[in-house]
């Protein structure tokens, strides 16, 4: 009896689903985490604590092997990580190298990547978290299915990226106030990424806007400069799509770097 058997996150089949680390266990995610159930997230909003205080004993289920679950088929999985999950550990990797001793505002890298690979991993996660955003935009799971497919409606979709340094871990999707905007989010260090259904405008998006890397082909490698903010979770508003702590210093100086492949 296949003990794991449900839906794929991405190719929507019924099938025996494996565990899916998202985002990759490369990236300083395979070590045991705790991950608390929505109830226990908004009771911790509700009285203005951060959801692992320790007074408030909240149940949360550990994770052994690091954030993830069992969300994807096993061709989708091996699929996925084949295509996009390589470029994800060298892009972030580079950008975890670059962090461990600046204190800046802002981030600017000088860097080699293939772009398409890098944001379809980035969906693969979106889809494993399953938001409202994706649902709403039925097509995005054949980007990921179709490592070639570029085909985005930009007036509709954007996806933004910024960098984080703490050690929450943070999915979460909301309809935003009395629009009809839709924002999924995902957060592990040192990333952080927003998914924009029904975008009109880019007042409300947070960070660097990466939509434009579904121009490029996949395994086509560019070098491009990209300034992207670096903004701290709020751990009290974990339900809330695009809580940050209020940032009252100056903004300091960008730090430029090259990160390059070995070919």
């Amino acid at each position: 009896m296949e003990k794991n058997k449900g839906i794929c996150a991405v190719c929507q089949k019924e099938k025996e689903l494996t565990y899916e680390h998202y985002p990759p266990k490369s990236v300083n995610n395979k070590t045991s985490v705790k991950k608390y159930t929505s109830k226990e997230v908004m009771e911790a909003f509700v009285k203005n604590e951060k959801v692992d205080d320790p007074q408030s004993r909240r149940e949360y289920t550990q994770l052994q092997r690091g954030h993830g679950g069992y969300t994807l088929c096993r061709k989708c999985n091996n699929e996925t990580g084949t295509n996009y999950a390589d470029e994800y550990q060298i892009v972030a990797n580079g950008f975890i190298m670059v962090l461990k001793d600046e204190e800046v505002d802002q981030l600017t890298v000088r860097l080699k990547l293939k772009p398409l690979n890098f944001i379809k991993q980035v969906l693969t996660m979106f889809c494993s978290i399953d938001g409202l955003a994706l649902n709403a935009n039925k097509d995005l799971r054949n980007l990921v299915l179709d490592k070639y497919s570029k085909t985005i409606n930009k007036d509709n979709v954007r996806i933004c990226m910024y960098i984080t340094k703490g050690s929450t871990f943070k999915t979460t999707s909301a309809l935003i106030g009395s629009t009809s905007l839709l924002v999924d989010e995902i957060s592990f260090a040192p990333f952080g990424f927003s998914l924009y259904s029904n975008y009109t405008s880019v007042e409300g998006m947070i960070g660097c806007d990466i939509t434009d890397f579904f121009d490029y082909d996949y395994n086509q490698e560019e070098e491009m400069s990209i300034t992207v903010p670096i903004m701290e979770i709020d751990e009290e508003r974990l339900l809330i799509p695009n809580a940050f702590k209020e940032n009252e210093k100056e903004k300091l100086r960008c730090l430029t770097v090259t990160l390059s492949k070995n070919q």
